[in-house]
């Protein structure tokens, strides 16, 4: 993993490089504010107010390299409650009890529904994952998707 420093206000991302004295190395504006922004040591994910006229698409997510280079980005239009990077960079956004998993480059490899909302996602290795659901009495209820690769497999092969 990198460990190059990166921060973020408002609207813009401040890469620095590495070196005794940090120097500001890229800058990355957007025109509509950052709502959220997660990093894991290897790619950032940013997802904005999408500001694009022609997409009618609430948000934009945009997944990036340490040194600033975009790698992939998807629009979508649903709130969400969190965002997350998995080991192997799979993006897990969660809203309620909904979860959606992209890759890197933003193709959406899974979407699915679970019986209460989801409390967080944990890689398993091996294209395995557990989910921790909050039950109704607030007790974390842990159920593992066995057949995701095969689910984002077929949805790849579907585009």
């Amino acid at each position: 993993k990198d460990d190059t420093p990166i921060a973020y206000s408002g609207e813009t991302i401040h890469i620095f490089s590495k070196s005794e004295k940090p120097k500001e190395s890229k800058e990355i504006k957007y025109e509509s504010k950052i709502r959220s922004i997660e990093n894991d040591g290897s790619n950032f994910v940013v997802i904005t107010e999408n500001d694009n006229p022609e997409d009618s698409n609430a948000y934009l997510l945009e997944v990036f390299n340490k040194s600033g280079h975009r790698i992939g980005k998807r629009s979508f239009d649903y709130s969400y409650d969190s965002v997350s990077i998995l080991p192997g960079s799979q993006i897990v956004i969660i809203d309620g009890n909904k979860i959606n998993f992209y890759s890197r480059i933003g193709v959406n490899s899974f979407s699915g529904e679970m019986e209460s909302n989801v409390y967080a996602v944990l890689s398993r290795g091996n294209g395995s994952y557990t989910v921790i659901e909050n039950n109704k009495s607030s007790i974390p209820n842990i159920i593992t998707i066995r057949d995701l690769a095969q689910n984002a497999f077929d949805k790849i092969n579907e585009i």
